[in-house]
C-alpha cells in the first residue's frame, strides 16, 4: 500500500503542514507495517528523509511545475489539474490519498484545515477599501467553496482538528464520514526552560538586536501569526485599553500590501519569521491570540504547554475546545471577560501551571493523532 500526500507546500513551519507531518509520522506501528511507499505530491517539500526519518519504505516527491504560479487561484486550479491526471497515469489503484482541504480533488481522505464557507464572509470584510482585493476574494472565495461542495458529494472521509468543523460538514449530509482528530503538541520542543527571563532575552539578543531595549523584569506579550486574521488588532486594542504601556512582541507579517501603525502607548518589537519560536514562549508571560478563525490554532497549545497566561477567543477556534476550564487561559470573546492581572512567573510556578494543564486535558500527543487517523482511514463510508 503506498500513503500518498498532497498539499501545495509539505513543510515543517507551516502550520497545517506540520500538523499532517507529526500526525502521520505518528500512524501506528501495525498501520505503517503495510505502507511500502509514501509519495508526497507537492509544488515544494521539505526533504522527505527529514519529515519521515522513521520511515524504512521508499519516499518519493512527486514534484508539481511551477511553483512560483501566481495568483493563489491560478495555482490552485493548475494543482488540481496536475494532480488529477498524474493520479491516472501514475499513482496505481494500491493508493491511499490524503490531501490537505481542497489542494486535490482526487482523494480518499481530506485533512479540513479550513472551511472556506464558515470564513467567507468575515474574511470579505477584511478587504473592504481595497476593490481589486475585493473582487479577487469574492472569485477565490467562491471557486474554494465549489471545490468543497465537490468534494462533499463525491463522499470523501473528512477529518477535521476540531468539533465545531466537523459538526457543520455532517450537517450537510447524514452520508458524511466525518471525525475529529486533535492535533497534538510536542511536549519535549515545547518544555519550560529552566532559564530565566534574563538569560534567554541575553541568548536572543544575539540573533535579534531589535530586542535589546526589552525590560525581562515586566511583563511581556507575545503575537504570533498572520496579523489580520489572528486578530492583532483586537490584541492591540486590549493592550491599550487594560495594559497601557506593554511590551508586546508581535511574531507574523501582515497581507499583501498592507501596513500597520503600532500605537505609541505601547512598546512593540516585531519580527517576520523565527524558527525559534520556543525560546520566545520562555521569553513571554502572556500569549494573546484572538484569532477570527482558526480550525485548531497549534500556537495555543504549544503557549499552554510552556505555562504562559492564554488570551484567545472561544469561538471557532479548535484548540479552545480542549483549553475551556483550564486555569489561567482567558476567552475574551465571553461576556463578563477580565483582562488577567499578570505577573513573571519563575520556571518553577510555570512548570506547575503545565502539568496542571496537561493533567486535567489529558493526551495531548501526536501518538494520539496517529492512532486516531489509522482507525479512521480504515473506516468504511456510510453506503
Amino acid at each position: 500500500m503506498k500513503l500518498a500526500l498532497f498539499v501545495h507546500d509539505l513543510k515543517l513551519e507551516i502550520g497545517h503542514s506540520n500538523a499532517l507531518i507529526e500526525t502521520v509520522r505518528h500512524l501506528p506501528a501495525e498501520f505503517m507495517e503495510q505502507v511500502t511507499e509514501i509519495r508526497v505530491v507537492s509544488y515544494t517539500t521539505t526533504p522527505l528523509e527529514k519529515l519521515f526519518p522513521e520511515f524504512r519504505g521508499n519516499l518519493q516527491w512527486a514534484r508539481v511545475p511551477f511553483p512560483n504560479l501566481r495568483p493563489v487561484l491560478l495555482k490552485s486550479v493548475f494543482f488540481q489539474l496536475w494532480t488529477k491526471i498524474y493520479n491516472t497515469l501514475f499513482l496505481g489503484t494500491d493508493a491511499v490519498k490524503i490531501g490537505i482541504g481542497i489542494s486535490c480533488l482526487d482523494v480518499d481522505a481530506a485533512n479540513m484545515q479550513y472551511v472556506h464557507h464558515l470564513w467567507t464572509e468575515r474574511g470579505l470584510a477584511l478587504e473592504r477599501g481595497h476593490r481589486i482585493r475585493l473582487l479577487y476574494k469574492r472569485l477565490l472565495f467562491r471557486y474554494f467553496e465549489v471545490c468543497e461542495n465537490y468534494l462533499l458529494r463525491r463522499r470523501v472521509k473528512f477529518f477535521s482538528p476540531a468539533n465545531y468543523l466537523t459538526d457543520y460538514l455532517r450537517g450537510r449530509s447524514s452520508r458524511i464520514l466525518a471525525a475529529t482528530i486533535y492535533s497534538g503538541v510536542n511536549l519535549e520542543r515545547f518544555a519550560v526552560s529552566s532559564d530565566s527571563k534574563d538569560v534567554v532575552l541575553r541568548d536572543l539578543v544575539t540573533r535579534y538586536a531589535l530586542l535589546e531595549d526589552l525590560d525581562p523584569n515586566r511583563p511581556v506579550y507575545l503575537f504570533v501569526g498572520a496579523y489580520e486574521r489572528k486578530g492583532l488588532p483586537e490584541a492591540l486594542d486590549l493592550l491599550r485599553k487594560h495594559a497601557p504601556g506593554a511590551q508586546f512582541v508581535v511574531i507574523g507579517s501582515p497581507s499583501l500590501g498592507r501596513s500597520v501603525t503600532w500605537p505609541s502607548d505601547l512598546k512593540v518589537w516585531t519580527i517576520s519569521f523565527t524558527k525559534e519560536v520556543h525560546r520566545f514562549y520562555a521569553l513571554a508571560d502572556v500569549f494573546i491570540f484572538p484569532s477570527m478563525y482558526e480550525t485548531f490554532g497549534l500556537v495555543l497549545f504549544e503557549a499552554m504547554a510552556m505555562g504562559l497566561t492564554v488570551i484567545t477567543n472561544r469561538s471557532q477556534i479548535g484548540a479552545s475546545e480542549l483549553l475551556e476550564g483550564l486555569p489561567d487561559v482567558h476567552f475574551c470573546d465571553r461576556p463578563g471577560f477580565q483582562f488577567p492581572v499578570v505577573t513573571p512567573r519563575s520556571p518553577e510556578q510555570r512548570r506547575r501551571l503545565r502539568a496542571e494543564r496537561l493533567e486535567r486535558v489529558g493526551d495531548v500527543s501526536w501518538e494520539k493523532a496517529g492512532r486516531e487517523l489509522a482507525t479512521f482511514l480504515t473506516q468504511e463510508r456510510p453506503v
